[in-house]
């Protein structure tokens, strides 16, 4: 099997800012009639944020990897698989300027965290926090599914997942319905002038008001502020660069989705062999039918091979018709294991290099996405000192 494509098309950026981009009078204007296409009603253009979802938290526990309860090279996919689930919920919910799965560093209008509390197939817990570019928090909230065999019935195995991560996207619009169009235009506003403060922040301090980790918009920048209107084209082209890093976490949540939601429901049917006492060492047999992931082996006794054990277990408890269709899923089981290692041992987040002109300058991006956009942001600096030293 291939490992997971990291390729994204090579980015080729031409930041000749003077004369390339027309100034305009906000980053909402500058970008135009980029909103993301949504399913969702239409929404007043006052009210469209850009919201940023971080790559999620998911620490494991030593003990839990011990006795096989967890497996980290699946809990550091979900890292990645679960704020892509959340984009897509998102998107189809509406109301939103951009969704995007985004650098750590990143500035947005709207920036959403989650943790992995729980995840092992039979259960999903997920601590969610939105916080906007003033500090202030939207949503400090857990939400959980206990999945029961009605959610591995049939072939549409994404509905359980698809139905957390909407209820999720529900409660955000929810929060955001409840602030006012003021509160929306402040923080777009303050937004903004995070994004200059990186650049010049004795130029932009004043226009804003910090206490403790809250900031308040004091007044904005003159149109005709020269200084400001150059850092709103750096923040366009920063926006188009977070854009073309989408495809990356995309491809790979679309890679892993048929091994990561067939490795669930062997997950929960195993679980619930175990929680019912079937026999003692059913679970231990299954769990090794399971332990193939990301690196992680639970080896088998000796003597015998899993598949033997495995059969045989199943021939003892439930005779020779049903046994060929469990062997079966066992073997496809098997495929979707040795599946999401191979990927687990690409989860290290790197992307292609990325091809960046500057000014008739060639420069490459290279490492993992974080890496890229630290990168990135050392070459936004050199133009924006650059085009400010040719402005009046």
């Amino acid at each position: 099997m291939q490992k997971p494509e990291k390729r994204i098309a090579p980015l080729v950026l031409l930041l000749a800012l003077a004369g390339g981009c027309q100034m305009g009078g906000g980053y909402g204007a500058l970008l135009g009639d980029r909103s993301e296409e949504s399913a969702g009603e239409p929404v007043p253009e006052e009210w469209h944020l850009d919201a940023g979802i971080v790559q999620f938290k998911g620490a494991v526990d030593e003990d839990e990897v011990a006795e096989g309860e967890v497996f980290p090279q699946v809990r550091k996919a979900e890292t990645l698989y679960f704020p892509q689930q959340l984009r897509q919920a998102m998107l189809r919910g509406g109301g939103w300027r951009h969704v995007w799965v985004m650098p750590e560093r990143a500035v947005v209008d709207l920036r959403i965290e989650g943790e992995i509390l729980e995840s092992n197939g039979s259960e999903l817990e997920l601590e969610i926090r939105a916080t906007d570019s003033t500090g202030e928090l939207w949503l400090d909230r857990v939400y959980d599914h206990e999945f029961s065999e009605i959610d591995y019935a049939g072939e549409d195995r994404a509905r359980p997942l698809k139905a957390l991560f909407d209820r999720i996207a529900k409660d955000l619009l929810a929060e955001r319905d409840q602030r006012g169009v003021a509160a929306m235009k402040e923080v777009r506003a303050v937004a903004e002038l995070r994004f200059a403060k990186e650049f010049a922040p004795q130029a932009f301090e004043r226009y804003v008001e910090t206490r403790g980790d809250r900031m308040r918009l004091v007044s904005l920048p003159a149109e005709e502020d020269t200084l400001y209107q150059l850092v709103l084209q750096i923040k366009e082209r920063d926006d188009l660069f977070i854009e073309t890093l989408q495809p990356y976490s995309e491809g790979f949540a679309e890679k892993i989705d048929t091994s990561y939601r067939d490795w669930a429901r062997q997950s929960y049917y195993e679980r619930r062999a175990h929680d019912e006492n079937v026999a003692s060492s059913v679970a231990q047999g299954l769990l090794s039918a399971l332990a193939i992931i990301g690196g992680v082996v639970v080896a088998a006794d000796s003597g015998s091979t899993p598949q033997t054990r495995q059969l045989g277990l199943i021939l003892a408890g439930g005779g020779a018709a049903g046994a060929y269709d469990a062997y079966q899923d066992y073997e496809a089981t098997e495929i979707h294991e040795a599946a999401l290692r191979e990927l687990g041992q690409s989860l290290n987040l790197e992307v292609e290099p990325q091809v960046v002109q500057v000014e008739n300058q060639t420069r490459t991006l290279t490492g993992s996405i974080e890496d890229q956009y630290q990168q990135w942001h050392g070459i936004l600096n050199e133009v924006y000192l650059s085009e400010r030293g040719g402005l009046n």
